[in-house]
Order: structure tokens, then sequence, then C-alpha cells
């Protein structure tokens, strides 16, 4: 993604989302971060060039809209799936992307596909497991991140000791936090 690009992250607040937010600060990429909870609000503004609460697809399509004086974003980052595919399809400029690497709130998406063409538009699915079957990806992607470690930190939202494992599952499943929940072995 070059400088310039208007990109968003959904549910940017977990530990993929803050680290993609630094990513896109490093590399001039102007960037909106979506949470469901207005708490997380002034964290996510601390890293993004934007920050807004997106509780439903449509209010995600609204937001991608307003981000920026033209119409739509270039990409959008998704976690969520389901129903928030078609809003965030809806929300991309034309010659957009989508790319989704999880399925938060569901696997089946229904999307008007000549809007998709219309646009000239596309959508991308990621899995970590693609990374294992291209070793020479994998290698890079760990020396880029290598390269740049020292102007990247990761957000940790708590500590917790492995003792108090099952606590931090009970954090995790509240989703209360920025960042990572760690537990210290």
């Amino acid at each position: 993604m070059a400088a310039g690009k208007r990109v968003a992250f959904t549910a940017a607040s977990g530990g993929v989302g803050t680290l993609a937010l630094q990513l896109a600060r490093l590399w001039g990429i102007k960037s909106l971060a979506t949470t469901r909870r207005a708490g997380k609000l002034p964290a996510l503004e601390a890293l993004a060039s934007e920050a807004r609460q997106v509780r439903k697809p449509d209010e995600l399509m609204a937001a991608l809209l307003a981000f920026d004086a033209r119409a739509g974003v270039d990409a959008v980052i998704d976690p969520l799936g389901g129903d928030y595919i078609a809003a965030a399809l809806a929300g991309l400029a034309r010659g957009g992307s989508v790319v989704s690497y999880e399925m938060v709130t569901g696997a089946a998406a229904a999307f008007d596909i000549m809007s998709l063409m219309m646009k000239d538009a596309s959508l991308h699915g990621f899995t970590v497991f693609r990374l294992m079957q291209r070793p020479e990806v994998l290698t890079q992607l760990i020396g880029d991140g290598l390269a740049l470690a020292q102007r990247l930190r990761p957000t940790i939202g708590a500590f917790y000791p492995f003792y108090e494992a099952p606590a931090a599952l009970q954090a995790l499943a509240r989703g209360d936090h920025v960042g990572k929940i760690v537990i210290e072995v």
C-alpha cells in the first residue's frame, strides 16, 4: 500500500489492528480505525488518522464514505466478516479492495456482485496458513518485521501471570482491552 492511500481497519483495537495502524502510520497511509466500544476510541485516535465507533454494518458503510472528501476508501482490512463484508464493499472507492482475515460475526456474506464489478473492486481472503505453503513469503515477512522492530511496539492491554490464565481468558472474552492480553510464563 502506497503513501497517501486511505485504509480502514475494522475491529482495530486488537493486537493485529493496533500493529497494522502503526505500520500504516510508518508507510504514510491515512487510516480509519473502527471499534464497537466508545471507550476504546481514545487509544485508537492515538494510533490512527481517525477513529469511529461502528456497532453495525450500515454504520461501517457511512464511516467509510465519510472518511475522506472523495468517495470511499482504497482498502478495508476486516476481521469481522458476515454482513460487514457488504458494508465494506459498499464503502470502497473505485478500484478498492477488501481483505478479510477472520469471520468474527459469521462466515456467510451476502453482497451485490454487480456493485463489486462496477467499482472494479476486489475481495480477498487471507489466512496465516497460506504462509505455511509459501516459506519464501514468510521469510520475507520475518525479515521486514525485524527491520521495523525498533519502530513498532505491540500494544499490551494487560499482563497476567500464568496462574491467572483463566482470568486472562475471561478478560479476552469481555473485549474491554486494547491490544494484546499477555500471559506471562
